[in-house]
C-alpha cells in the first residue's frame, strides 16, 4: 500500500464522493472540499448502465440505490412522431452484470454522502496548488492552507485542479445545448428509456425513483423553451411537456467534452469529468467516474509508490475511457445526420450498433 496519510478530494459530486468511499474501503482517510455551499443536484437525474450500477454496488451502496432508483429494462428509439425505429433489451445486454437504473441526482448524491464518512467542507474553494517532492501545498478561498500527500481533482468539467496542476486544456463546446429536468409522474409508455429524434434535436424520457420521469434533450438553441422546440413531437412527449410548468427549472448548459493526454502530475490526479468529460450520448459520465474511483483506490492499495499507482491507474482506465469517448462522439454524429438517413440506418442496424457500443463495458474495469 502506498503511504499517503493525507488525501484531499476536491469536489463533492458523484466522482468525488465515490472516490472518498472507495478510498475509505481500502483503508485510506480522505477529506473532501466542495466549492458549492451545499450538495448539488445539477443535471437533475442520471441513467446508470449496468457497469455503473456494478461499480456502485462494489462501493457498498447497492441496497440504497435499489430502493431509491427505478430499473430501466429497455431502450427504445423513435422518430419525432413516436414511430419505433429500434429497440434494445437492456436487461439482456447487461445480464450477469447489473440492471440499468434511473435515479435523481440528489438521491444518488445523498446515498454517497451517507456512505462517505469523511471530513467534508462545503463552500471551500481551492485557489492554489503547489507541489514539491513530498507534498501538495493547497490554498483555499477562505484563506486557510493545507499540505497533502495526494490531491484528487473530482471537480467536474470546469475543473480548477486540472487548470492549476495538470493541464490548461479547456472544455470543447459542441453546437448542442443540453436540457435536463425531472417531472412528477410518468407519461404513458415511459416504463423504459424512450428516445425521440428530430431534425437536429433529441428528447429522452427515463423512469426514475419515486414514480418520477427524467427528461433530457439536446437542441441547437438555448433560448427556445422546450415546449415550443418539441411541440410537434409525438409519443409521450406532449404529456411530458404538459408537466413542465410544475417542475423545477431545467438545468441548461452547452454540451462539451474534455480530452487530455495525461490525467495526473506527480501528486495530483484527475477523475471523472475533470479528466475525461464526454458527449452524453452513451450516458456513461457517472458510471466512468465511479469506476475511476474504484480503480484509483485499488491501485493505491496494491502499489509500493505513488507514481507507480497513478501510472497503473491511467493504464487501466485509458482504453476504456478512450472507447467511450469515441463511441459517444460517433453516436452524437449519427444523431445529427439528416433525419431520413439517420432513421433508416437505425431501423436497419440500431439494436446491433447499440449492443456493440456497450459490450466492452461488460468487462470489469
Amino acid at each position: 500500500m502506498v503511504t499517503v496519510s493525507r488525501i484531499l478530494v476536491v469536489g463533492a459530486g458523484i466522482a468525488g464522493l465515490a472516490t472518498a468511499v472507495a478510498l475509505q474501503r481500502r483503508g485510506f482517510t480522505p477529506e473532501i472540499v466542495e466549492a458549492r455551499a451545499a450538495p448539488s443536484a445539477e443535471g437533475a437525474a442520471i441513467t446508470l448502465h449496468g457497469n455503473g450500477v456494478r461499480a456502485l454496488r462494489a462501493l457498498g451502496v447497492g441496497p440504497a440505490l435499489d430502493a431509491a432508483g427505478a430499473v430501466v429494462p429497455r431502450w427504445a428509439c423513435h422518430d419525432r412522431h413516436g414511430a419505433l425505429l429500434c429497440r434494445t433489451d437492456l436487461a439482456a445486454l447487461w445480464d450477469g452484470v447489473a440492471p440499468c437504473v434511473g435515479i435523481t441526482r440528489n438521491l444518488l448524491t445523498g446515498i454517497l454522502l451517507g456512505a462517505a464518512d469523511a471530513p467534508l467542507r462545503f463552500g471551500c474553494r481551492v485557489t492554489g496548488l503547489r507541489q514539491d517532492d513530498r507534498r501538495v501545498h493547497v490554498a483555499f478561498g477562505d484563506g486557510s492552507r493545507g499540505d497533502y500527500d495526494l490531491v484528487v481533482g473530482a471537480d467536474g468539467i470546469g475543473s480548477t485542479v486540472r487548470r492549476l496542476a495538470v493541464s490548461d486544456v479547456v472544455p470543447t463546446r459542441t453546437p448542442t445545448v443540453g436540457w435536463r429536468c425531472v417531472v412528477a409522474g410518468r407519461p404513458a409508455g415511459v416504463e423504459h428509456l424512450v428516445l425521440l429524434l428530430g431534425e437536429g434535436c433529441f428528447l429522452g424520457l427515463v423512469p426514475v425513483g419515486g414514480g418520477q420521469t427524467y427528461g433530457f434533450a439536446g437542441t441547437s438553441a438555448a433560448d427556445a423553451p422546450l415546449q415550443s422546440r418539441f411541440a410537434d413531437f409525438g409519443g409521450p412527449v406532449p404529456d411530458f411537456l404538459a408537466r413542465l410548468d410544475a417542475a423545477t427549472a431545467p438545468h441548461v448548459a452547452p454540451i462539451a467534452f474534455v480530452t487530455l493526454d495525461r490525467w495526473y502530475d506527480r501528486r495530483v490526479v484527475l477523475v471523472g469529468d475533470a479528466a475525461h468529460a464526454t458527449h452524453p450520448h452513451m450516458g456513461q459520465g457517472g458510471s466512468l467516474a465511479v469506476e475511476d474511483a474504484l480503480v484509483l483506490a485499488d491501485e493505491l492499495a496494491r502499489a509500493d509508490t505513488l507514481p507507480s499507482a497513478l501510472s497503473a491507474h491511467a493504464r487501466r482506465r485509458r482504453p476504456r475511457v478512450d472507447w467511450v469517448q469515441e463511441q459517444s462522439r460517433r453516436a452524437a454524429t449519427a444523431w445529427a445526420r439528416p433525419a431520413a438517413e439517420r432513421d433508416a440506418a437505425l431501423r436497419a442496424h440500431g439494436d446491433r450498433l447499440l449492443q456493440e457500443r456497450y459490450r466492452l463495458l461488460r468487462d470489469l474495469p
